[in-house]
């Protein structure tokens, strides 16, 4: 007679059985009444013994307990002893990882809230299976496509439809999977970029008025630190704050240039830098002066008004006033301005 050992997807056992130097009884002879001499249950990778069948009967089995059964009795012209298997069920973790070569700032593992949804984890399957359910949809109809993926703005992953995400359930001799893990990779893409504006409190360009010239544009990976020329000096400004309005993300108001990063908006969608000043208060001195004849130089005593202090901020609109007639004849008003030394002056005639 004989005592055969199949799997209920149609697996051929006796390879595995052979890879693992086990001996079965496959044939035997049996004698009416007597028990049938027979390995029993074996322990098969990656396979669980559920039931054994003989002359039509089928009798579950514990499959944790391997050894044979004395309780067999050969009936006659019943020549066929098979041991029931099904495949064992499988796990294969699914790993997602930022790329740790490609200039982000971001290495290892993609922490889950970065996702900002649920990912599967895991898949779950039978050994040598080809359908597959994930652990946030347990309760599915097992399927046979390509995993979903999920997405990181500003990343690339290695999935694409030429190279779809598929679990392999297939196992090695020693009932360990060939595939045992999947892995996501997470690459940064580098054509974001970024501008930058140096403004006063009312959002009027000040850049020209920087003591070293600045860089109003940059070019980066995603999670990279944006360059910037930082909060240069401008003469008659303070650095307010910094502002950070990102192409990707809630934007930052007193920000630090340490979480200046480019957000991954890629070539069309710019991050915005802004270094925001606030003009310093200025005061002008306001002095007349005779020029020329014998007076050359001196200050004019007695206008009404005389020395005038104004008070104002940096690059304010432009003051205007009046200038007094002069109190000696032989004098003309020559001319005004603000910048040093060009005092307001009245010319000798």
């Amino acid at each position: 007679m004989s005592i055969n050992y199949v799997s209920s997807d149609g697996y051929d056992l006796l390879s595995i059985i052979k890879a693992n130097n086990l001996s079965p009884i496959l044939s035997t002879t049996g004698t009416a009444g007597e028990a049938i001499e027979n390995s029993g249950v074996l322990t098969i990778p990656g396979y669980d013994c559920v039931s054994y069948t003989y002359a039509g009967v089928s009798t579950p089995v514990n499959s944790l307990t391997p050894s044979p059964l004395p309780d067999i009795d050969y009936q006659a012209n019943q020549n066929d002893l098979t041991f029931n298997y099904e495949p064992h069920a499988q796990e294969i973790p699914i790993n997602y990882i930022y790329n740790r070569t490609d200039a982000s700032s971001k290495n290892g593992p993609v922490p889950p809230a970065d996702f900002n949804q649920t990912v599967a984890t895991k898949v779950i399957g039978v050994t040598n299976g080809t359908t597959y359910t994930t652990d946030i949809n347990t309760s599915a109809e097992p399927t046979t496509t390509a995993i979903t993926i999920p997405t990181l703005v500003g990343y690339t992953a290695n999935v694409t439809s030429a190279n779809p995400l598929k679990p392999n359930f297939a196992i090695n001799a020693d009932g360990t999977l060939i595939t045992p893990s999947l892995t996501v990779t997470y690459t940064a893409n580098q054509n974001n970029v970024a501008t930058m504006a140096y403004e006063d409190a009312d959002g009027n360009d000040i850049s020209k008025y920087a003591s070293t010239p600045v860089s109003l544009n940059a070019s980066g990976t995603t999670d990279q630190p944006i360059p910037t020329s930082g909060a240069v000096e401008i003469p008659g400004y303070t650095l307010k704050e910094i502002d950070f309005i990102s192409a990707v993300g809630s934007p930052l108001t007193g920000t630090t240039v340490d979480n200046l990063v480019f957000s991954g908006g890629g070539a069309t969608t710019p991050d915005k830098v802004k270094f925001v000043y606030t003009a310093n208060a200025q005061t002008v001195n306001v002095h007349y002066l005779y020029s020329g004849g014998g007076k050359n130089g001196l200050e004019i005593q007695g206008l009404t008004p005389g020395t005038l202090t104004l008070n104002g901020v940096s690059n304010a609109a432009t003051t205007t006033m009046t200038a007094p007639d002069a109190p000696d004849a032989g004098y003309l008003f020559l001319l005004s301005g603000t910048s040093d030394p060009s005092h307001s002056q009245l010319h000798h005639k």
